[in-house]
């Protein structure tokens, strides 16, 4: 309601159309696949992911311009905007192309911890929080870059301190095993029960797969248990798992998409320091790192 508040300050012609998803990305009701016709931009806030649901796919590539805004609280929203966001796209799309260009990526997470990860030939994908023309879509709060590693290349420990898509919060460290592309041990105290509990339910052997490797480029985004927010918080590390044949290119079927977070990590492309203990390198701060 305040969003078309706003918009309607402005002189902007609004229509505000409301319903309850029972599912992320369901089908829209046909009065709202009516009306979207009729405008050029389109706002979505909403506690399920609208964001891939067939109709709204169908209207970007009918033209229109698309913000999505998947659980995303108040303060978010305005935390999201109060950047300079011709900035946050410039860097996140730096941090795509530092992913596209390069051959390996080797993640650090502490306690000698690491992750080996194979990318090349794989094109990184990103949401620079812009939808400036017709016929692109952005998520609020932006700031996402993510990759999908060559399936079965992956390898190596890592300690995962920050927060899991769909358990929240983590309360320990959960330190993971990684072969042939895909975890075959997790080990911790509760949270790490938790995620197994998560994984095994899925009766999917394809979820224990290494989907995807991301960085969060966000300034204003911190890691607090909303994947929404975690996931483009400057610095942050991302580890998804199961589904990649969507968006991210990759070659995975899967029931599901899990993302687990890691704070204060590091990661190296080709030997090149693209984070550094949480801090990620970009612009003049790359450059300094390039001599590490």
């Amino acid at each position: 309601m305040e969003i078309a508040r706003a918009a309607h300050e402005i002189s902007v012609r609004t229509l505000l159309m409301s319903f309850s998803p029972e599912s992320d990305n369901p089908r829209m009701p046909e009065e709202i696949i009516a009306s979207i016709s009729s405008v050029d931009c389109i706002i979505l806030v909403s506690k399920r992911s609208l964001t891939f649901s067939p109709d709204i796919v169908r209207a970007v590539k009918d033209g229109k311009r698309v913000a999505s805004c998947p659980r995303v609280t108040k303060g978010m929203f305005v935390r999201a905007l109060s950047v300079d966001l011709r900035g946050l796209s410039s860097d996140t799309r730096n941090v795509a192309e530092r992913l596209t260009t390069s051959s390996e990526a080797l993640i650090a997470s502490g306690h000698n911890s690491e992750a080996f990860f194979e990318i090349r030939s794989r094109r990184a994908v990103y949401v620079d929080g812009l939808a400036r023309e017709p016929s692109t879509m952005t998520i609020v709060p932006g700031g996402i870059v993510g990759i999908a590693p060559v399936e079965g290349s992956s390898y190596g420990e890592l300690i995962i301190n920050g927060s899991i898509s769909h358990l929240g919060l983590l309360r320990r460290p959960i330190k993971v095993t990684i072969e042939g592309g895909e975890i075959v041990d997790i080990s911790g105290g509760h949270d790490a029960k938790r995620l197994e509990r998560l994984l095994k339910s899925y009766e999917d052997k394809n979820m224990y797969k290494i989907a995807e490797i991301g960085v969060g480029v966000h300034p204003l985004m911190r890691i607090r248990g909303n994947a929404t927010e975690d996931e483009s918080s400057r610095g942050t590390i991302v580890i998804g798992l199961g589904e990649n044949v969507g968006h991210l290119g990759g070659n995975i079927v899967a029931s599901d998409h899990v993302d687990l977070f890691l704070k204060s990590g590091s990661m190296f492309l080709d030997g090149r320091p693209l984070v550094i203990n949480g801090e990620l390198l970009v612009g003049d701060l790359y450059e300094k790192g390039r001599g590490r």
